[in-house]
């Protein structure tokens, strides 16, 4: 999907005709593009920027926690050079709210907001037991602890808050550090879940989703005038 001015998604942009576009912006501008950063993308489509691509992509954004570590496209990355950057890193407990722009034009009061009767995926990374056990051994919060060991794994997260308080928590994670065993016990969690189903975009010719059923009708999202 290619986002114009942010505010929507198109459906005429090929993964191919992405990166010309964008190639063109930057390279018939002032500043001589030097890095490409993308989001969601499947493993299929990082590969063929990443074959297409005259400028290399730099950084993938995905969404990425402790119940869905995305670990082949991580690996694929690595072997790309990619980096990786997990947004969602603590399961975003205020995903419900969210408000998504569907209109072009800046103007329009047309938007999506979080549907009263919406069906999200449910899952909360914070609760999980062993995330709480690790916390109190090292009398941190679960979102340190879930914060670290993506960090620890080679993941920068950008965990979203507008408390100072947590967002000073959550760069506080630098001055400890979990052992190979908690390491592995977090990573031997079993429950999958993807959060961020991207609903509104079912049927778009690149929805990179495809553990996603897209015959459901869309639920979590609901278009208001």
């Amino acid at each position: 999907m290619f986002y114009h001015n942010s505010l929507c998604c198109l459906n005429s942009y090929s993964v191919e005709s992405f990166h010309e576009h964008v190639y063109h912006i930057f390279t018939t501008s002032v500043l001589v593009f030097k890095a490409l950063g993308f989001s969601n993308f499947n493993a299929e489509q990082v590969e063929l920027l990443y074959r297409q691509a005259r400028v290399k992509p730099a950084n993938l954004q995905v969404e990425c926690h402790l119940y869905w570590p995305q670990d082949e496209l991580r690996n694929l990355c690595k072997k790309l050079n990619i980096s990786f950057t997990a947004y969602a890193p603590l399961g975003s407990p205020g995903r419900k709210v969210i408000l998504f722009y569907a209109n072009a034009d800046p103007s329009s009061d047309l938007f999506w907001a979080a549907h009263p009767d919406g069906v999200w995926p449910e899952g909360d990374p914070m609760t999980e037991p062993i995330v709480k056990k690790i916390a109190a051994k090292h009398k941190i919060t679960a979102a340190q602890v879930l914060l670290r060991h993506l960090t620890q794994h080679g993941i920068s997260a950008i965990p979203k808050s507008i408390s100072p308080d947590r967002v000073v928590e959550n760069i506080s994670i630098f001055n400890f550090k979990l052992s190979p065993e908690e390491m592995k016990e977090l990573d031997d969690v079993k429950t999958r879940i993807r959060l961020f189903v991207f609903d509104f975009a079912f049927g778009h010719p690149f929805f990179p989703h495809n553990d996603i059923n897209q015959t459901q009708p869309p639920r979590s999202a609901l278009r208001l005038h």
